[in-house]
């Protein structure tokens, strides 16, 4: 068990020469429900205490839940892998997130260590408070605490389990696709619409087929089923290349190149109507 231990804490480098602060910087996953159960039960306490009823209770917190799912998705997007080009936030990047991807197996470097997740909190609560006010701010906290609870621990599990479900074998997949293929999608981890509805991630999915197709149609031209996909994907393409000439689409260019790439090799093949 001792040797088992140590390689999983050798697993991914040391993010400070001080040894103190680098234990604080490996979180063992039991952590965040240690800090934050009892604090969402405590919240919940305090809204019943001022009068809130169960149902407004449930429905505020999961208003709540609701403000976690997206604040997930935009904070991963644009905090987490928001890198500066500059050597202080380059190494700053790397302390926050960097180091997971570099070395995404790292059991004690998955969840969220609370000396960034206690500031995070104490904002998102401040800002509640402003808007919402007291005691509605608590339920509403509360649920916001269980989605990011529920993040983390899904965060984990999928990174080291195997999903049985349909639903969770998705989130594992888009979520190693993350990791291990293109990190400029796939930011949700515990909400799979998260993952799914933006215009980039749609778009690589158009090019993925349409790669796909490209390639079996050099093999197999007059294939019935590789003419009706041709046809089909055809117009995603064309839509998708319009969409970013009008300045819809806000792709990168490399995207961009690729998809008129594919709209010229398979407009030509495909056979026109009428």
């Amino acid at each position: 068990m001792g040797s088992e231990r140590s390689a999983r804490l050798s697993a991914s480098p040391p993010l400070f020469k001080s040894r103190f602060l680098d234990f604080f910087s490996r979180i063992h996953p039991s952590v965040p429900a240690l800090i934050y159960v009892p604090v969402i039960a405590a919240l919940i306490v305090f809204g019943a205490r001022e009068g809130q009823g169960a149902l407004e209770i449930v429905g505020l917190a999961a208003a709540g839940l609701f403000i976690w799912t997206l604040s997930e998705y935009w904070l991963h997007r644009k905090i987490f892998h928001w890198e500066p080009d500059h050597p202080i936030g380059s190494r700053m990047h790397f302390i926050i997130h960097g180091v997971h991807h570099d070395h995404p197996n790292d059991k004690m470097r998955l969840v969220m260590p609370p000396g960034a997740s206690i500031p995070l909190a104490l904002l998102f609560f401040g800002a509640f408070w402003l808007i919402f006010g007291s005691p509605t701010a608590y339920p509403i906290f509360a649920g916001f605490l269980v989605g990011y609870l529920t993040y983390d621990y899904m965060h984990y599990y999928l990174h080291h389990f195997v999903p049985k479900s349909p639903l969770g074998k998705r989130l594992r997949e888009q979520h190693m696709r993350h990791h291990f293929q293109d990190d400029t999608k796939g930011f949700g981890v515990s909400a799979p619409f998260g993952m799914c509805c933006t215009p980039r991630s749609r778009a690589s999915s158009i090019l993925t087929d349409a790669r796909r197709i490209a390639e079996l149609d050099l093999l197999y031209p007059r294939v019935p089923r590789l003419v009706r996909s041709r046809s089909k994907i055809a117009p995603q393409l064309q839509r998708l290349t319009m969409s970013e000439h009008e300045g819809k689409a806000c792709l990168p260019m490399s995207m961009l190149r690729m998809a008129s790439t594919l709209e010229s090799s398979l407009c030509k093949s495909t056979p026109q109507s009428g």
